[in-house]
Order: structure tokens, then C-alpha cells, then sequence
């Protein structure tokens, strides 16, 4: 307009807001080369865009610390970008406990919030044996205790729980078969009166269409990437798993954080 250039809303959203970067940095280093693989992921339920750069991988996670850098940023800003700001809420709601479980700790920043509020809690993370050599000397989590184990062997490699177990986004990288296994698992390691938590954005819980949209297309990422095998659950879904599993949801929590989270309190049937 009079030779003077002005930028759109869309320039804008790029430009100022983070959820516009952190999601367009993902779908461009994780997801899109390896889209051109997605028929095949379909057809054969394993992620040929991940085996594209990794020759045999059947999962993304142990091969996280592996990324190329630009690709390992955006993986983990996404990864941290929706649940973090749950994590105070999702505290709260748990605590008091005498100790605190963390399947798929990832990088400690559940862990990081906790100290935050109790510097003498007991907090245990579980990940994979790659994951935990990267995350054991971060001075932050000093003091905590760390676990590595493959959740999907048949061994029992869970130490004994008590107190709280916390899933936060973790059995939606996973098949319902491989969530039924998983949950009969914990509860196998898990005393009586331990409460299992289940953190997840189910697509049926959302405020907003868009957002429901959003997540159904985010399982694209499992298919041709992350496994081949998991997708982004409803809660009706997670609760019939759950059930099958041999355990009960307890109490609901809805609408946690900016992003409409929600918080599954589940215990053994005994």
C-alpha cells in the first residue's frame, strides 16, 4: 500500500507465537521428509520414515539423544511445549505422597517441578537405558533416583512401586495391545494402594474443534515416525483399555493447563 509493506496475521503468528513456531518447526524437521513414507507406514504398521534414517529402528525413542540437532530441538521443544505447563497442576493434584514414579521421565522436567515445591520428595524416573545415560547427571535431578528399563519386555524390570505413578504423554506412543501390557505391568509392580496417573490430551476431552483436529492429524507423526502403531487416544478409548487392563479410572480432572489436559487417577481392583 503505497509502495509501504504491512505483514498478514498469518507473518505475525510465525513471527510472535510460539505455539505457531514450535509446531511448524516439528512438522519441518521431524514429520516431512519422513511423510513421503506414510502409504507404506499404513500398509505394513511400521515407521518407514524413521527407518529411512535408521535402517532396522522400530521406535524413535531410543534413538532421541541420536537426532540430528536441529531435528532433536524441535522433537523435544514439541514434546515439552503442551504438557509442561500442566505440571504444576498435575503436582498439586497428586501430592501429598510419600514417593512419585515416572514412566517415561524423558528429560526430568516433571521431576524438576516437583523439587520446586518439595526438595526432599522421593522421586524415582523410569525411561529407557538411552534416555536415562543422557538424563542421570543433570545436577537439577541430583538426588532422584533413576530406572532403566524397556517397559515392554516381558521381564519384570519395574521396581517395586508405591506412592504415585505418573504417566504424562507416554501410552500414546504405544498400540492399545502394548498400553493393556504396559498398565498390567505397573499394577503387577505397584502395591495395593498405589494411585496411577495417566496424563493425556484425549481428542474427546478437547474445548475447541481445531484442537481436536490438530491431535487426530498429530497421530500421522506415530504412524510414519514415532512406531507405526499408536495415534492420539480418546478417553473412551483409554478407558476401556484401562478396564481391560484390571484397573479403574478413580477420578477425572479435565481441562488442565492451556491445553486442555486431562489427568486419569487409576487404582488396582482389589
Amino acid at each position: 500500500n503505497d509502495g509501504i509493506y504491512s505483514i498478514t496475521p498469518l507473518g505475525q503468528a510465525f513471527l510472535y507465537d510460539e505455539m505457531t513456531r514450535v509446531n511448524f518447526n516439528f512438522v519441518k524437521d521431524v514429520c516431512y521428509k519422513g511423510a513421503e513414507k506414510l502409504s507404506e507406514s499404513f500398509i505394513t504398521g511400521e515407521p518407514k520414515g524413521l527407518k529411512a534414517m535408521f535402517g532396522d529402528a522400530a521406535t524413535i525413542y531410543p534413538y532421541l539423544s541420536k537426532l540430528p540437532q536441529d531435528m532433536k530441538n524441535s522433537w523435544f521443544e514439541f514434546d515439552h511445549y503442551y504438557s509442561d505447563n500442566c505440571f504444576d497442576i498435575v503436582y498439586k493434584i497428586i501430592t501429598p505422597v510419600s514417593q512419585i514414579f515416572d514412566i517415561g521421565a524423558n528429560t526430568g522436567k516433571f521431576e524438576k517441578v516437583c523439587r520446586k515445591y518439595n526438595k526432599d520428595i522421593n522421586l524415582t524416573l523410569i525411561d529407557l537405558p538411552q534416555n536415562i545415560e543422557v538424563i542421570r547427571n543433570d545436577p537439577e535431578l541430583a538426588g532422584c533416583k533413576f530406572h532403566a528399563a524397556n517397559i515392554l519386555e516381558e521381564a519384570d524390570n519395574l521396581p517395586e512401586i508405591s506412592g504415585a505413578v505418573v504417566m504424562s504423554q507416554f501410552l500414546d506412543c504405544f498400540s492399545p495391545q502394548q498400553i493393556k501390557f504396559i498398565l498390567e505391568k505397573v499394577a503387577k509392580a505397584a502395591l495395593d494402594d498405589t494411585k496411577i496417573y495417566i496424563l493425556e490430551p484425549f481428542i474427546d476431552r478437547q474445548k475447541f474443534e481445531g484442537a481436536k483436529l490438530s491431535l487426530v492429524h498429530t497421530s500421522l507423526y506415530f504412524t510414519c515416525m514415532a512406531n507405526g502403531c499408536s495415534k492420539m487416544y480418546s478417553f473412551s478409548e483409554m478407558e476401556t483399555i484401562i478396564k481391560d487392563a484390571g484397573l479403574k479410572v478413580n477420578a477425572v480432572y479435565d481441562a488442565l493447563g492451556a491445553h486442555d489436559y486431562t489427568l486419569l487417577e487409576c487404582v488396582k481392583n482389589v
